[in-house]
């Protein structure tokens, strides 16, 4: 019989299944910065920041959810709603061509929409609704 923490554990996995996967890499490095880049598997560069130490990426990035320094995850959360899993890789893994591969073949219109939705979620998620303040 499973115990609660198995079923826990087999539901966590289940989702991660499904979840979009966004990929953080090293875009470019330096002996005194290093690029990182947040892109998803459906080809969105959804974010960035220079890293004074490329051991710092995956707490600038929200790689873990425990140490977002940058508060990337709320970025992700509002590309993602329905769930993302965020995966340290390599500039060079297949995962990563292949989502490069998907970015190119964007309209450039069509993303401009998307990504200006996912800002406007983002500043809702942040700031809550505009108040109309017209007498």
């Amino acid at each position: 019989m499973p115990t609660t923490r198995d079923l826990a554990a087999q539901a966590l996995e289940d989702a991660l299944k499904t979840a979009t996967k966004i990929y953080v890499f090293c875009n470019g490095c330096s002996h005194q910065w290093h690029s990182a880049t947040a892109l998803s598997e459906e080809g969105l560069f959804l974010g960035g920041h220079i890293c004074s130490d490329h051991g710092f990426i995956p707490g600038d990035m929200g790689v873990d959810g425990a140490n977002d320094w940058a508060n990337k995850r709320a970025l992700y959360a509002a590309a993602y709603p329905d769930g993302f899993e965020v995966i340290l890789s390599s500039a060079k893994s297949a995962e990563v061509e292949a989502a490069y591969a998907k970015h190119t073949t964007y309209d450039k219109d069509a993303y401009k929409a998307r990504m200006d939705a996912i800002n406007a979620a983002h500043e809702l998620a942040k700031n809550g609704a505009p108040h109309d303040d017209t007498p």
